[in-house]
């Protein structure tokens, strides 16, 4: 049992000594010096010519980056409704006062009903209470009712 884990701790170091060699580059074909190198001589006399010319054209280039506008405005809507159409896109010029949405109003009808009939529900207990008023001070104004009521 001792000789052979021993036998496969040599294998084993042989095998990475080779692997160690063959990644270092000692089993391939190394790169030709200066003097197994052939060089081939042209002759320039006859050799085709170009003449360079100066051309003017223009360099586009591209900066991918972020804009960051000098002027910043809160928007915010008085109240709560889905936005129903947008009336402005990006990059579009706008001054104040102008519509950028339009909102749903079925909510806002709504609240506008409850609203009106609240306000003649108000109208109609003012007109009691003047009433009852009138009525009070005339029957005081005949002392038919004492000063306390």
């Amino acid at each position: 049992m001792k000789l052979d884990t021993k036998w496969l701790g040599v294998i084993l170091f042989a095998i990475l000594a080779l692997l160690f060699l063959y990644m270092a580059g000692f089993f391939t074909e190394k790169l030709p010096t200066e003097h197994d190198v052939k060089t081939n001589q042209i002759d320039v006399n006859n050799a085709e010519t170009h003449q360079l010319m100066l051309t003017s054209e223009p360099v586009v280039r591209e900066f991918p980056g972020v804009v960051v506008a000098e002027q910043h405005a809160d928007i915010a809507a008085r109240l709560t409704a889905s936005v129903m159409e947008v009336l402005v896109k990006v990059g579009d010029r706008v001054k104040q006062g102008d519509v950028l949405a339009r909102l749903e109003s079925d909510d806002l009808d709504a609240r506008v009903r409850q609203s009106e009939q609240a306000l003649s529900s108000a109208q109609a207990q003012l007109n009691a209470a003047r009433k009852e008023f009138s009525r009070v001070r005339a029957l005081l104004n005949k002392k038919l009712i004492p000063q306390s009521q």
